[in-house]
């Protein structure tokens, strides 16, 4: 039930960034460069704050040591889910939307859902009697949990699923004729890169440093302790870092918004066969700044059935019996039930919001549209399949 809570919560936040984007219809409050702003602002502030607070606040050592089996089945599910959607790649019409479907079910959302379905689940007494029933403590444990969890979702994003979605971006015509030499990069120079990108990205850098801190209880002390020298500083990252997964349900929903505007501007195409474009009224009154809308086209049926199976079928069937076989080899310690439910949960999680936020980030935004409207099958989708999955791991793991 905890699950199904979180889901509905997931739709009606969603709900108000879909209706942000559109309304009122000439000046929408939420246009395509608010849409850009706030990716960005998700990406480079609020995520990152977050980050730093939920792997400082509750860690210690001795967790970060417990949880370390996280971050192997992190990294195992996501580049397991990525190998097995490339195998599905021909059965997509469009490569560029293949790529971009192979990356979501490689990329699930680790984070801002399963945020809230802990959260939720702590609320049990069931879940909480391992804390002494007190859910506050339970849910600071799991949110720390999560991120440990996340740091194979950084590694697998960043150090690849980031660069497929950036080779989307159609290059800027030049009216040079000039061609730039070409330049070879060798494989030493590509593996360098791509060690760069999936170990010293910015939010795992924002792992590391959370964790540090952890790891000196007197500097947790100073940051979060009630008469603490710095727990000004402590409280405004926790207050930065809080707006991340409502900002992020806002960009999913706001771009599937904005793709129906502008299918409806492309209907209204003047007779001439000129490109229409939106015209986005700024907070400076009439200053209006023209730009231009791609146009995003329907995904076809299979794809969108594909990726939800793969997704919300498939990888909680693979994930889960690893978990359960786990546990019976005694790689997981039968004790550590927050570990083994936040697996299953992760397990059950569809794809990230994180994809629409980088895709409309990079301006690729025909491809945020599109998968926009494969993420609303997707998440209504998700509902029933993750409340179905969190019910029968809760029953497998706690009676």
């Amino acid at each position: 039930m905890a699950a199904f809570n979180s889901m509905i919560n997931v739709f009606l936040v969603s709900l108000c960034g879909f209706l942000l984007s559109l309304y009122p219809k000439r000046n929408p409050l939420l246009p395509t460069q608010g849409l850009k702003l706030l990716a960005r602002l998700s990406i480079s502030v609020f995520a990152p704050a977050l980050t730093i607070y939920s792997t400082s606040a509750a860690m210690s050592w001795s967790r970060f040591q417990q949880a370390l089996v996280l971050v192997l089945f992190s990294t195992f599910q996501n580049f397991l889910s990525l190998f097995i959607a490339r195998m599905f790649r021909c059965l997509h019409d469009d490569p560029r939307l293949a790529k971009v479907v192979e990356v979501a079910v490689g990329t699930p959302n680790q984070l801002s859902l399963p945020i809230m379905v802990m959260l939720s689940m702590c609320k049990s007494s069931v879940v909480n009697a391992d804390f002494e029933n007190d859910g506050d403590i339970c849910g600071e444990v799991a949110m720390s949990y999560l991120f440990i969890y996340a740091m194979g979702f950084y590694v697998s994003f960043w150090g690849y699923g980031y660069g497929q979605l950036a080779s989307l971006k159609k290059p800027r015509e030049s009216n040079n004729n000039n061609t730039a030499p070409t330049v070879k990069t060798s494989k030493l120079m590509v593996a360098a890169v791509f060690l760069k990108k999936a170990i010293f990205n910015h939010m795992l850098i924002c792992v590391y440093f959370g964790v540090l801190i952890a790891c000196f209880p007197f500097a947790q002390d100073i940051l979060y302790g009630d008469s603490g020298m710095l727990r000004p500083l402590g409280d405004a990252i926790r207050t930065i870092g809080e707006p991340t997964v409502a900002v992020n349900c806002i960009i999913m929903s706001g771009s599937l918004a904005l793709t129906f505007s502008s299918s409806r501007a492309q209907q209204n195409k003047d007779e001439d066969g000129d490109d229409i474009e939106l015209s986005i009224i700024s907070n400076k009154a009439g200053d209006i700044v023209n730009v231009d809308s791609p146009i995003a086209s329907i995904p076809p049926l299979k794809s969108i059935f594909l990726h939800s199976f793969l997704r919300l079928i498939l990888m909680p069937v693979v994930m889960i019996s690893l978990l359960m076989l786990s546990i019976r080899a005694g790689l997981i310690p039968k004790e550590e039930r927050l570990i083994q439910i936040i697996i299953a949960v992760e397990a059950a999680a569809p794809s990230a919001q994180m994809m629409i936020v980088s895709l409309n980030e990079l301006q690729v935004q025909d491809m945020a549209g599109s998968l926009a409207y494969m993420y609303l099958f997707h998440y209504v989708l998700s509902i029933f399949t993750i409340t179905g999955w969190t019910t029968l791991a809760g029953y497998l793991i706690y009676g």
